[in-house]
């Protein structure tokens, strides 16, 4: 009994942090197979067959990670996720992008020459040059390699910039393979989104919503009524929200887009619909923005400005079934509508 809980214990907040989890299998598959070899009757030439075997393994698993290396793809694990850091082209561009994987999914990417946004998804955030062009300050809930937070720095040269990022050593990571720089406008906060909001009593103009613990699948917490509140609560009296997320308008793969507006229009006055990459098809998964806004005041949805006006003119005009239940701590089915998505 006690060396079952020391070795929870020990797995759960050192090993897996300390050796990830490949090493950490590979190490107790090592030292299995060793513990039989010794308390077995078995010949020196199986034990020596199985030591050659062991050996082997543990060599591929070297040559893998040196040949990763030499294909310019940096891979390690983190306390919360596992990360591949690559090169590649955007297809659109042609130009060469730096990109965070977490998961086997892309989180963040950046072009090698430049600080332009390489998401569409990213690009919506410029919203908030229309409906809050006076802005003084924002947070951002979810770092990743810090693609929109360099970007806002440069383009908002007079405003500040919180970031809050569960994982740190993304941070570090940002830090040294994405161009982030100490800016005495940002201010960078390692802790979970949602208990950055319960404490939190800034009031902030704007603010963006980019996390994500899979590809799809935003942390049921930052989902629900209660965190909404935290974030209206967290806004001056003309402040938005502007929050991305991965589903479809309708049809079952929009069950969370269903959920997830009800859920903001029980807190916000106005809420309005972006999607990004298809606006007429209702049935496509894809990048939506959903703009939460807190003023009952109904905005313009023209701007002079030829990129806004781009964002602007995919708003979402149908009407949106509200045939879900919102999303509270108590009840929060985020992964099972997911779910619907793959």
């Amino acid at each position: 009994t006690v060396g079952s809980i020391v070795g929870t214990f020990l797995a759960g907040f050192w090993l897996l942090a300390f050796l990830g989890n490949t090493k950490l299998l590979m190490i107790l598959a090592i030292v299995l197979a060793l513990t039989s070899l010794l308390a077995s009757g078995s010949n020196k030439k199986i034990k020596i067959i199985v030591a050659l075997l062991i050996l082997g393994n543990f060599t591929t698993y070297s040559l893998k990670e040196n040949k990763l290396a030499q294909a310019g793809i940096i891979e390690l694990d983190t306390d919360y996720n596992h990360v591949q850091i690559y090169k590649s082209r955007d297809p659109k561009t042609d130009q060469q992008v730096q990109t965070l994987d977490l998961g086997r999914a892309s989180h963040s990417s950046m072009f090698l020459e430049n600080d332009d946004l390489v998401f569409e998804y990213t690009k919506f955030y410029n919203l908030a040059k229309h409906f809050r062009p006076d802005l003084e300050n924002s947070l951002i809930i979810g770092g990743g390699a810090y693609s929109y937070p360099k970007y806002y720095l440069k383009h908002f040269p007079e405003a500040d910039l919180d970031v809050v990022e569960i994982d740190p050593q993304l941070t570090e990571l940002a830090r040294k393979y994405f161009r982030l720089e100490e800016n005495p406008r940002l201010n960078i906060y390692h802790e979970d989104g949602r208990t950055f909001l319960n404490k939190n009593t800034y009031k902030y103009d704007v603010i963006f919503g980019d996390a994500f613990h899979s590809f799809y699948s935003i942390p049921y917490q930052l989902t629900t009524v209660g965190a909404i509140q935290k974030i209206y609560d967290s806004l001056t009296d003309d402040g938005i929200v502007l929050v991305n997320i991965i589903s479809s308008m309708e049809g079952k793969t929009g069950k969370f887009l269903k959920a997830e507006y009800a859920t903001l229009s029980e807190v916000f006055p106005q809420v309005y619909i972006f999607p990004v990459n298809h606006p007429e098809n209702p049935n496509v998964i894809q990048n939506i923005i959903l703009l939460g806004m807190k003023s009952d005041k109904k905005p313009d949805f023209k701007s002079d400005d030829p990129e806004l006006q781009s964002y602007l003119k995919n708003l979402y005009t149908k009407e949106i079934q509200t045939d879900l239940p919102i999303l509270t701590d108590d009840f929060a089915p985020v992964d099972q509508y997911i779910m619907e998505l793959l």
